[in-house]
């Protein structure tokens, strides 16, 4: 018996990242862009002034070109743990792509997602 891996399909782009998982008709997660995102978790007790200097702005695509590599791994990172829910190494990825997109800039994704987010197989798609 085979069993199968589902995958993850994603679409970063320029106001908002979504993503899901294969087979369902819609993505369970829309991001809009840019995304307020926390360096540290700091405790509840802390003042406000802490907290908002922990947080940051991530906004990796700037109208349809990806302008920071760190900001995509992060955002990916947030999406498949603290979204999703989902381990990549027992998933594959489906990137959604624009169709002019360089060679350089698809391999450069593909590489994100096999060394540091540890997806097993990456397809990508215009």
């Amino acid at each position: 018996m085979t069993s199968y891996m589902t995958s993850v399909v994603m679409d970063n782009g320029s106001r908002q990242c979504k993503a899901g998982m294969a087979g369902t008709k819609r993505p369970s997660v829309r991001l809009h862009l840019p995304l307020k995102l926390e360096t540290s978790p700091t405790p509840r007790n802390d003042d406000l002034v802490q907290r908002r200097s922990n947080v940051h702005l991530v906004n990796p695509v700037v109208r349809g070109v990806i302008s920071d590599w760190d900001a995509l791994e992060e955002l990916w990172n947030h999406v498949f743990h603290n979204e999703l829910r989902v381990n990549p190494a027992n998933h594959n990825l489906m990137l959604a792509d624009v169709p002019l997109n360089l060679r350089a800039v698809r391999e450069t994704m593909a590489e994100i997602a096999f060394e540091e987010t540890v997806f097993t197989q990456v397809n990508g798609r215009t």
